[in-house]
């Protein structure tokens, strides 16, 4: 699923730490995006990526998910 994840139109997250939110869709490239699988947190100064084993296990398993609810055939 990798090459069918993309990074969405991020936000602005102000808090302890200011970070852009950046949800990350699963898209199909026939037939475009199925769905957000999750989101990820980037450092707006450093450009850190902020980032879990657990919430990319999270998102990953969200986008299997979605390609398997959505398969390119039924989009």
């Amino acid at each position: 699923l990798g090459n069918l994840l993309y990074g969405g139109e991020p936000s602005l997250v102000i808090g302890e730490r200011m970070c852009w939110r950046v949800p990350v869709i699963l898209a199909y490239p026939d037939t475009g995006p199925v769905g957000q699988a999750g989101a990820l947190d980037v450092d707006v100064e450093t450009g850190e990526v902020l980032v879990t084993p657990e919430q990319l296990t999270e998102i990953a398993n969200y986008a299997h998910y979605l390609a398997q609810r959505t398969s390119p055939a039924t989009k």
